[in-house]
């Protein structure tokens, strides 16, 4: 590094060609990420991404995604600085990133002096940084892809479900991956608080409002021209038990049973099926993962129960 100056709040700003792995880049997200304390938007932006159909491009985004977060997290969880927020916006060349404004953004770190299309907060920094020789970057898998075409382009209501407790980028992938597909409205499935009573280190779980306050947050500032539903779940289904203007239920792969579930729950309801979409980069157990990346989620550093074990850790540093 050139210099070792950090700051509080920062924006990187990635501007890439095509939808290809940009491998070159990861020691700049790595920078970027050390040299932020608590919290770095990262704002991608290519022409591809406003050209292509959302269900075509599925694969290669949800990679895309994970290889941005990877790069991050593993700083983050180096550094012992699991609360620290990292976020990816992506967006293309005619769009402007939804930056926060009730944020000061102290550094704007950008490479090959491109700011892309966001406008430079007042007192902002200009960092520039320097990424590596194409031919010196370690390689990133991608998602196994599927044949799309027979699908329409987007979906005009996506639904997902889960915990999201202390939203992390696992949860930030399948959520941005849900409003890539939806038109219209994202139906977010969330457990309710007595579900979750058996969780290990409950006591330092968010509660539902929490939860509901961090996903509404990060939904604003990924996609804010659509609806955003949020559905307190006590079941498996939530609203996809009864909802039949429900097109498309987006899942990890640890939750493939619960779509299954879903999938044979509507058949009986006689509701209309679900185009399901997986997102399998990020999972823990994803045999296409090699080398430093597939350790590292290995050990599950971007897990909720991993995050509650080191507060509690953390915690307990400080009696």
């Amino acid at each position: 590094m050139t210099e070792s100056h950090s700051y509080e709040n920062a924006i990187l700003v990635l501007t890439i060609p095509n939808l290809e792995i940009p491998n070159h880049l990861s020691s700049s997200i790595a920078e970027a990420t050390i040299r932020t304390r608590k919290r770095l938007i990262i704002c991608v932006n290519s022409a591809i991404l406003g050209n292509h159909s959302p269900t075509q491009t599925w694969y290669k985004v949800q990679s895309l995604l994970s290889f941005i977060y990877v790069q991050a997290m593993k700083e983050v969880v180096r550094l012992d600085n699991l609360l620290m927020v990292v976020d990816v916006l992506l967006h293309g060349p005619k769009e402007s990133p939804n930056i926060p404004n009730d944020v000061e953004w102290q550094a704007i770190f950008r490479i090959n002096g491109d700011l892309g299309t966001i406008s430079v907060p007042g007192h902002a920094t200009i960092v520039d940084l320097k990424p590596a020789p194409e031919a010196d970057a370690s390689s990133f898998p991608v998602a196994e892809s599927k044949d799309t075409s027979h699908l329409p382009p987007s979906y005009r209501v996506v639904a997902l479900g889960g915990t999201y407790d202390h939203l992390h980028p696992g949860h930030k992938i399948l959520l941005t991956m849900g409003t890539w597909l939806a038109t219209e409205k994202l139906i977010v499935g969330v457990t309710v608080d007595s579900m979750l009573v058996k969780k290990n280190h409950a006591q330092v779980l968010e509660n539902l409002d929490q939860r509901l306050a961090s996903i509404k947050a990060f939904l604003d500032l990924v996609k804010p021209n659509i609806t955003h539903y949020l559905a307190p779940m006590d079941d498996v289904y939530g609203p996809t038990g009864w909802d039949p203007d429900i097109q498309a239920l987006v899942v990890s792969k640890e939750t493939i049973a619960g779509a299954i579930a879903i999938r044979e729950h509507r058949k009986k309801k006689d509701l209309p099926p679900l185009e399901e979409f997986v997102i399998d980069v990020i999972s823990s157990d994803n045999s296409n993962l090699e080398g430093e990346d597939a350790e590292f989620l290995k050990q599950s550093k971007m897990s909720s129960t991993a995050i509650r074990e080191w507060i509690l850790r953390k915690a307990a540093e400080h009696v």
